[in-house]
């Protein structure tokens, strides 16, 4: 434990550390990185990167909460304060129009890697699972608010088509 007063730097070196593999991520792909280009990514000794998180696996999962965090930040700005119907216009807005994509400018490789991985990663396929039935409470909740009369099932089958819309055209713009 740090000393009284002074801020601990484990959470800063982490979200370095994690930051680093982003990029490493990013430029090699998750198959052609190790512990030891992230540590020199970071700029850290390999056996620090181990302290903090264990084995690659949880650093991976760690960059996988990072870039789900980013993703909900951005998704929620300006959507604070807003009538549903109004924040309803806004998410769509913002993801069919092309402002998530500038949140997220070099961001594509590293969720196609993460898409990729959690078919063989059941850690990293129930994050997502998670981060998306968020997303789907959330868009069917807009929905109920936005359009009351509306059934469950089709505001259900309605938010999922929109996720499945805006994933893929996430996917087509990252392939040009």
């Amino acid at each position: 434990m740090g000393k009284p007063g002074r801020k601990s730097k484990a959470e800063d070196r982490r979200r370095e550390i994690v930051q680093a593999v982003a990029r490493c991520v990013r430029e090699h792909g998750i198959g052609a990185t190790s512990v030891a280009k992230f540590a020199r990514e970071a700029g850290v000794p390999t056996s620090l990167v181990f302290h903090y998180f264990g084995d690659r696996d949880a650093l991976i999962l760690a960059l996988i909460d990072y870039e789900i965090e980013k993703f909900d930040i951005i998704r929620r700005e300006g959507l604070v304060d807003a009538p549903a119907r109004d924040r309803l216009d806004r998410l769509l807005g913002y993801f069919l129009g092309g402002g998530f994509y500038e949140g997220f400018p070099d961001d594509g490789v590293i969720w196609s890697e993460i898409t990729a991985i959690s078919g063989r990663n059941e850690a990293v396929r129930e994050r997502l699972s998670r981060m998306w039935a968020d997303w789907l409470a959330e868009i069917d909740d807009l929905l109920a608010a936005a359009y009351p009369a509306c059934e469950a099932s089709v505001r259900g089958a309605v938010a999922y088509g929109l996720v499945c819309i805006v994933e893929e055209s996430y996917v087509l713009r990252i392939q040009g």
